[in-house]
C-alpha cells in the first residue's frame, strides 16, 4: 500500500498508465487534460475504460467528460439531486486508488488532497463490486454526436 498525502499528478498518471486491462473510475469531477489524454490513449490500446461521474459536474466549465464520450469511452452519471461524490479507481481488477483527490489540476496543484493505493484483495473486490452496482444503477449517458 502507498499513501500519497501530497498528491503528485505525475505519480497519479503513472498509476493510471499502468492499467493494461481495465480502468473503472468513480470520480466526482474530471477536468484535467492529461487524464483525458491518458484515458483516450488507454482505450485506444484496448484497455476497457468506464467512468462514473456526477451529473452536474460533467457539464461544468473545463469538464473533459464530453471529450471522453466523443472518444467512445463509456460514461454513466447519477442523475440525482444528491452528488455522486466518490473519488476512486480500480485498475486491472487488482489495484485501488481511493481518496479525496478529484481529477483536476486544482486538486493536484493547490488543494490539500490524498490518495491511498492498495492491492489488498478484499478492498479491491469491495470497490469493484460497488462499481458494478453503480454501473447497473446509473443509465448509460447518450453519446455526444460525432463531429463531421
Amino acid at each position: 500500500a502507498e499513501y500519497m498525502g501530497r498528491v503528485s499528478m505525475e505519480r497519479f498518471l503513472q498509476y493510471l498508465a499502468s492499467a493494461r486491462v481495465a480502468i473503472d473510475a468513480c470520480v466526482f469531477t474530471l477536468t484535467e487534460p492529461r487524464v483525458l489524454s491518458l484515458l483516450i490513449r488507454a482505450a485506444h490500446f484496448g484497455v476497457h475504460v468506464r467512468i462514473i461521474t456526477d451529473d452536474e459536474t460533467r457539464t461544468n466549465d473545463g469538464s473533459v467528460v464530453p471529450a471522453l464520450q466523443l472518444a467512445g469511452i463509456e460514461v454513466r452519471v447519477d442523475n440525482s439531486p444528491a452528488h455522486m461524490h466518490h473519488k476512486w479507481v480500480v485498475l486491472d481488477h487488482c489495484v485501488l486508488l481511493n481518496g479525496s483527490f478529484n481529477w483536476t489540476s486544482q486538486a493536484a496543484g493547490a488543494n490539500a488532497e490524498n490518495i491511498v493505493v492498495t492491492n489488498t484483495p478484499e478492498l479491491v473486490a469491495a470497490f469493484a463490486h460497488h462499481f458494478e452496482q453503480l454501473w447497473e444503477a446509473y443509465g448509460e449517458l447518450a453519446r455526444a454526436p460525432m463531429r463531421s
